[in-house]
């Protein structure tokens, strides 16, 4: 049986490159968080922030956390983005 030599490179590299994608999904989250946050558009900064800190970002956590504290991001809100805005 012919056994193709790169089949396992390929495979390598596709796995190599999985990491690098969720990476950059979560900085480009993270980079978004904060500068919305940054700029007081606080109602924008709950999506990106709420991924990120999801993701394991610590300062996202925190700024999601400033969110609530300041009410500009609800449970309700959250609940409602989840859904794709879908009211109950």
């Amino acid at each position: 049986m012919y056994r193709n030599p790169l089949s396992p490179l390929f495979a390598l590299l596709i796995i190599s490159a999985l990491p690098q994608t969720v990476l950059s999904r979560t900085e480009t989250d993270h980079q978004a968080c904060q500068q919305l946050f940054d700029n007081a558009r606080y109602s924008e900064a709950s999506s990106p922030c709420q991924k990120a800190a999801q993701a394991g970002d610590a300062n996202a956590q925190t700024l999601l956390g400033e969110l609530y504290d300041g009410g500009w991001v609800s449970i309700r809100t959250q609940h409602s983005q989840k859904n794709g805005g879908r009211q109950r």
